[in-house]
């Protein structure tokens, strides 16, 4: 409770936030790619990764079509 902190001011709200899978680059330590690498999902929720990982390419493959 009270570990997720907006502007400063411990609030309530959980989120899960993901980005594609890429691989850790240890020399690449710039600013805008600090978000940038694997995602870490709970241990305790080991079928939690295939989900998101293969929901994510196929919401990707359909942006590729859109576009």
């Amino acid at each position: 409770m009270d570990e997720e902190v907006t502007n400063g001011v411990p609030d309530h709200k959980e989120t899960f936030d993901f980005g594609m899978e890429e691989p850790f680059e240890e020399d690449n330590k710039h600013a805008w790619t600090v978000m940038r690498g694997p995602n870490l999902f709970p241990e305790k929720s080991p079928e939690l990764k295939p989900v998101v990982v293969d929901s994510m390419s196929c919401v990707n493959d359909i942006g590729k079509v859109i576009m």
